[in-house]
């Protein structure tokens, strides 16, 4: 048997290179894969664990990492810890100790003697514990974290939700400085954070009400307005407004959505009853950090009580937030229905529904859509979904965002004609790159390039016209030696006024 080497040194190279135009189709911006582990860490952060210019995910201290863009890998422990000690919904990360590596606070649920664990990134994918004497001894139970410079120090602070179980249970947070370089202490106000109400469930901060420090939002597990608590600047918060409306949330969301130049909140939750309320609400905040509801204003295609939990994304990339929601069933025609709303932004917090034609439909008139959650999961430079499956509503899917994609419907089948499709905004010029072997190279904002230079070879360039889709074709040889060979390809596309470079994703595929 020959191995994959002289495979790869038998395939003429100028294969890779007959690539002739073809007919095109309409363009879909987001569209199902499949490949993804039957569980995956959705309800929780979504970060590149390992550095590699993938997004990967982590809940509780498992995480699903990423391969080169294409799957996740089956859950495992976070790099670095030892064993999983109860399980939180948000868990706070960035770089404590100033190393310029990423770094993770594991909220504790009663951990003993710290309410939670600290771990140190070395860049790599690698984590290790903190000595405990940099965590202040404090077994508090909490369910979320958040990271913020709270005193203005320029370094990240720790913010610990509290939590409240009836009258035999209560815990109000708490606040950890830093130091600059990974430890923390007790804010010395013990009344920093004001008394709980209800169990904290997701924590933002942000600021405000332009004073230039951070302010926190509170999100609650039952049924009662969530709350704002304004920064003096040292850290220490004093109640501000409540979110009109609002009955608490699973997932807060901010950004400038009407281009005035403060931050406003989306609060998000299950549709199927998570903790509190079983609608979204948009605020906008008119700079003060008090907030109107502008939910029933929305041109959402059905009863405000059909969305999940969503985000304020810019899925167009034209420079201004949208909304992307999961949703019950929306009738595209008899048979057809969608289960992702895009609420388009004018800029100036106009919005207009862009679902029909840019969310994938599905025949199955009962599947809701419950959460999903927004990454450039692939490297191209466009947002992706991960949301739930619509069949199988325990399951998971990926929605690739067809702004820049490359794909093939079909796999290279030895003696066959085969279609690898490009997929960019009319006017782009893309140049084909195909190799033998996987690589690599993380290049920061023009992408991952994902094959080995040595293997590859570049095609001539082409210019997608106003459908957006390109195909190049060429014949799969028909050897026998060529069988269970991986091809890669990959795009570079120039694009725009004045011309931006991005790489595309990496397709790899292996012929048949």
């Amino acid at each position: 048997m020959q191995s994959p080497a002289n495979k790869a040194a038998s395939l003429p190279l100028t294969v890779l290179l007959l690539l002739i135009a073809d007919g095109s189709s309409a363009q879909s911006v987001l569209k199902p894969i499949s490949g993804l582990p039957s569980e995956v860490a959705a309800d929780g952060l979504c970060l590149d664990i390992n550095q590699d210019g993938f997004p990967d995910l982590m809940d509780s201290g498992q995480v699903n990492l990423q391969a080169r863009g294409r799957r996740f890998l089956p859950r495992q422990l976070l790099p670095g810890l030892s064993a999983i000690q109860g399980v939180t919904r948000r868990d706070a990360r960035g770089d404590f100790n100033g190393d310029g590596h990423l770094d993770i606070f594991l909220t504790g649920l009663g951990r003993a003697p710290t309410s939670g664990e600290l771990l140190f990134g070395n860049g790599q994918g690698q984590f290790r514990s903190a000595p405990a004497a940099d965590l202040p001894v404090n077994p508090l139970f909490s369910f979320c974290s958040v990271a913020a410079d709270v005193d203005g120090d320029s370094d990240l602070d720790l913010i610990l939700g509290g939590w409240v179980s009836g009258t035999t249970y209560r815990s109000d947070g708490a606040i950890y400085l830093n130091d600059g370089r990974g430890r923390f202490v007790a804010h010395p106000n013990p009344a920093a954070l004001p008394q709980a109400t209800s169990g904290d469930v997701d924590l933002f901060c942000a600021d405000l009400d332009g004073d230039g420090d951070v302010d926190l939002v509170r999100s609650k597990s039952t049924r009662i307005p969530c709350e704002v608590l304004l920064n003096d600047g040292r850290g220490v918060f004093s109640p501000g407004s409540t979110l009109p409306g609002t009955l608490g949330g699973d997932r807060i969301s901010g950004g400038d959505l009407d281009g005035d130049g403060d931050l406003d909140i989306g609060l998000f939750s299950h549709i199927l009853g998570g903790f509190g309320s079983t609608r979204p609400y948009v605020l906008l905040n008119d700079g003060t950090a008090r907030f109107s509801d502008i939910t029933q204003s929305l041109p959402l295609p059905g009863p405000v009580t059909d969305y999940g939990i969503g985000q304020f994304v810019d899925i167009d990339q034209d420079g201004d937030l949208d909304i992307l929601l999961p949703s019950r069933p929306v009738a595209v025609n008899g048979t057809e229905y969608l289960n992702i709303v895009q609420l388009i932004n004018d800029g100036r917090g106009n919005f207009h529904d862009g679902s029909v034609g840019y969310s994938p439909t599905t025949t199955n008139s009962q599947f809701t859509r419950t959460w999903l959650l927004c990454a450039d999961f692939d490297a191209d430079g466009d947002l992706d979904v991960l949301t739930n499956d619509p069949v199988n509503s325990r399951a998971f899917s990926m929605l690739w965002n067809h702004r820049r994609q490359i794909l093939a419907p079909s796999p290279p089948t030895l003696g066959q004609p085969w279609t690898l499709r490009v997929f960019a905004d009319p006017t782009t010029v893309a140049v084909p790159v195909a190799g033998l072997r996987v690589g690599a190279f993380n290049l920061g904002a023009l992408g991952v390039f994902g094959i080995d230079p040595a293997t590859s070879v570049v095609g001539p360039g082409f210019a997608l016209d106003a459908s957006g889709v390109y195909d190049l074709q060429f014949q799969v040889p028909n050897d026998p030696r060529l069988t269970g060979l991986t091809l890669y390809w990959q795009c570079l596309f120039a694009e725009g006024t004045p011309t931006r470079l991005q790489l595309s994703n990496t397709w790899e595929q292996a012929i048949r």
